[in-house]
């Protein structure tokens, strides 16, 4: 009976949740649970955090909100996001014309995604190959 239930709370987690594992593989945990919350956001269809803009989604959060979301400080949501920036992984922008308004809006650069996941993969074949598996 226990053991049901836990099962269930981490299905349901995971569902509720969003969990993508291959933000997990390329970033690692946390930096992974960021990407994720982005990805939830942008597919959630009825979000009122979500806009398009130039034929790509972007979701508006704060640093506190995120760090909320994460339960991690907002210095580390702000050293996460550079990172990003710095890979191309993030885009960062103001879409707002008014200057008043500094709300930051990301996209997930999924071309950049999917160049890192090529070459991650390619590092796993040679790990393998080295390792003799087939």
């Amino acid at each position: 009976m226990e053991a049901e239930i836990k099962q269930k709370i981490i299905d349901d987690s995971c569902r509720s949740v969003g969990v993508y594992p291959l933000f997990f593989k390329l970033f690692g945990i946390k930096k992974g649970r960021l990407l994720s919350i982005f990805q939830v956001e942008i597919n959630d269809e009825k979000g009122a955090n979500r806009v398009k803009n130039n034929k790509r989604w972007w979701v508006s959060n704060t640093y506190q909100e995120l760090s909320q979301k994460m339960f991690c400080s907002e210095a580390t949501i702000r050293r996460y996001v550079k990172s990003f920036r710095e890979e191309g992984v993030v885009l960062v922008e103001k879409l707002d014309q008014e200057k008043y308004n500094r709300t930051n809006y990301f996209a997930i650069n999924y071309t950049c995604v999917d160049a890192l996941f090529k070459k991650w993969e390619k590092g796993q074949k040679q790990k393998e190959k080295k390792q003799g598996k087939p």
